[in-house]
C-alpha cells in the first residue's frame, strides 16, 4: 500500500491516521509526498495507491510499469457549491475528470458530491464512496481539550505570500493562460489576478485592524495561523508589534481551533472544524466595502457565496468584531449567531461531510483500501502491461534504477531533506512538504488514533 501526503500541513494528520488504522490491521505501508510517489510507485509496486484527486498527475501515471488500483481523495472535498464543484472538472487542459475515470475507487466527502458526479457521468457509483473527511475525525473524540486559551486568525495570503519573489512572473503566467481557463474555484469565471490580488490584501487589512482595536481594549493572547502554503516569515514582525501574540504555522488544526475563544476567518473551510469545537468564527465579509462587486457577482463566486457562511457571525465593522471577540473571550458568545444559523450548519455537514457520523472516516476509508487489496490479490493475475505512454530513454533508466537498485527512493528523499535543510526557504519547504523527520505532531496523531480505536474498533 502506498499513500500519498499531499500537503503537510494541511493533509498529514488525517492521512497519517488512516496509515495507522492500515497498519494497525497488518498491512504494509509506505509513505510518499509529492517529490517521491512516482519513484516510490515504481520501487515498492504496491497493491493499492492511495493519492490525491489532483490535475497534473496523470502524465506520470501512465508511465509506469507496475499498474496498482487507485484510491482517490479530494482533500479540499468541493466544499463550495454545486457549481465550483461541478466546474472543477471541466478545466482547460486539466486531467482531473480523466485521472477520476482511472481510478478503481473515489472517496467522496460528502453525498451530495455522489450526486453532482453521477449527474455530470464522471464515475459509476459502486466507484464512488462517501466516508466524510478525515480532517473531522479528531472531533469525534469528545476527551480532547487544550489548556491554552486565545483568539485566532486564520489567513489565507498564500496567492501573494507563498512566493513574494515570483510576484510578477506570477502574474505573466496568468496573463499567458487560455482565456477559457480561470484563476480558481473559488472566484467567478470572469474575476482576474487583480480582483484575487485586491480581495487578499482587503482581507488582510481587516484582519490586522481587527488585531489592532482587540489589543486596544484586552491583553487576550492572539494566535495567528498562516495558510498551508504561505512564507509564515512574512509575519515575523507581528510579536514585535502587537504584545501577546504569536504567529504559529504548524499548530495541528483541531488543537488550534480547540484552544480558541473564537476565530476570525474570511470564508475558509477551517471555519466548520471550529463550529464542530463549538468555537464561534468571525467572518470579515460583510467589512469589506465592495466585494460582492470585485468578487461576487454570479452564484459561481464559490468563496463569496460558500454556503457554510450562514453559521458565521458576520459584522459590519471593526469595532463590532472586537466585540463579538471581547464576548467570546468571556464566554457570553454562542457557537453560531441563531437556531437558524445552527440549523443551516448542521444541514451542510450532513450533505458535505456525512456527519454526524458513528464511525470514523479513516478507519472507512482504510476498510475500503484493504477490501480492494484483497479483491485484487484473489482475483487471476493479468499480464503485466507496458506503461500506456512511451518514455524516454531518461525516463527509462529512472524508473529502472527505481526499481532494481535497492534504496534508490531514499536517496531521493535525502536530496529533498537536503533542500528541507539548506534552502533559503527551508521553513517554508518543510511546512509544505510532508517528510517524516521535520513533522512535529506524528505523537498527536498517535494519540488520538489510540482513542479512536478504542472507541470505535
Amino acid at each position: 500500500m502506498l499513500v500519498m501526503i499531499d500537503q503537510a500541513t494541511r493533509d498529514a494528520y488525517s492521512q497519517l491516521l488512516v496509515v495507522r488504522y492500515l497498519r494497525s490491521k497488518g498491512v504494509r505501508v509506505f509513505i510518499c509526498n509529492q517529490v517521491t510517489w512516482p519513484a516510490a510507485w515504481e520501487r515498492y509496486r504496491p497493491d493499492v495507491v492511495f493519492i490525491s484527486w489532483l490535475g497534473g498527475l496523470l502524465p506520470y501515471i501512465r508511465k509506469m510499469k507496475h499498474q496498482a488500483e487507485i484510491v482517490l481523495i479530494d482533500h479540499e472535498g468541493g466544499r463550495l457549491g454545486e457549481i465550483p464543484f461541478k466546474r472543477g472538472f471541466q478545466r482547460f487542459n486539466d486531467d482531473k475528470a480523466e485521472l477520476g475515470r482511472h481510478c478503481s475507487l473515489a472517496v467522496i466527502f460528502g453525498p451530495i458530491h455522489k450526486k453532482w458526479l453521477q449527474e455530470i457521468g464522471l464515475l459509476a457509483p459502486e466507484k464512488i464512496l462517501v466516508t466524510g473527511s478525515p480532517r473531522l475525525d479528531p472531533y469525534l473524540d469528545k476527551s480532547r481539550s487544550n489548556a491554552r486559551r486565545y483568539i485566532g486568525f486564520t489567513l489565507r495570503a498564500d496567492a501573494i505570500t507563498s512566493d513574494p519573489g515570483k510576484f510578477v512572473e506570477n502574474l505573466f503566467v496568468f496573463a499567458s493562460r487560455d482565456p477559457r481557463d480561470w484563476i480558481s474555484l473559488g472566484y467567478s469565471p470572469s474575476a482576474q489576478q487583480e480582483d484575487r490580488v485586491w480581495h487578499i490584501t482587503a482581507t488582510l487589512r481587516y484582519m490586522l485592524k481587527i488585531m489592532i482595536e482587540v489589543r486596544k481594549r484586552s491583553d487576550i493572547p492572539i494566535v495567528v495561523r498562516p495558510g498551508p502554503w504561505e512564507q509564515h516569515g512574512l509575519y515575523d514582525f507581528l510579536p514585535q508589534r502587537l504584545k501577546g501574540l504569536t504567529v504559529e504555522p504548524r499548530t495541528p488544526q483541531p488543537e488550534y481551533v480547540r484552544g480558541a475563544f473564537a476565530v476570525v476567518d474570511e470564508s475558509s473551510s477551517l471555519g466548520l472544524e471550529a463550529l464542530l469545537a463549538g468555537t464561534p468564527v468571525i467572518s470579515t465579509h460583510s467589512l469589506i466595502p465592495n466585494l460582492a462587486e470585485r468578487i461576487g457577482g454570479s452564484e459561481d463566486a464559490g468563496l463569496f457565496n460558500a454556503p457554510y457562511k450562514k453559521a458565521y457571525y458576520r459584522p459590519f465593522s471593526v469595532e463590532e468584531a472586537a466585540t463579538l471577540l471581547i464576548k467570546a473571550a468571556n464566554g457570553e458568545l454562542s457557537t453560531t449567531p441563531d437556531d437558524q444559523a445552527h440549523q443551516a450548519m448542521m444541514e451542510y455537514l450532513a450533505d458535505y461531510h456525512y456527519w454526524p457520523r458513528s464511525r470514523p472516516s479513516s478507519f472507512q476509508i482504510g476498510d475500503a483500501i484493504i477490501d480492494l487489496a484483497k479483491r485484487r490479490i484473489l482475483s487471476e493475475p493479468e499480464p503485466v502491461p507496458e506503461p500506456s505512454v512511451e518514455r524516454t530513454s531518461y525516463e527509462n533508466l529512472k524508473a529502472t534504477i527505481f526499481r532494481c537498485v535497492p534504496g534508490s527512493v531514499h536517496g531521493l528523499k535525502a536530496l529533498l531533506f537536503l533542500r528541507l535543510l539548506f534552502s533559503k526557504d527551508r521553513q517554508h519547504l518543510r511546512k509544505y512538504h510532508y517528510m517524516s523527520l521535520f513533522y512535529r505532531n506524528k505523537r498527536g496523531v498517535w494519540n488520538l488514533f489510540q482513542s479512536l480505536n478504542s472507541e470505535f474498533d
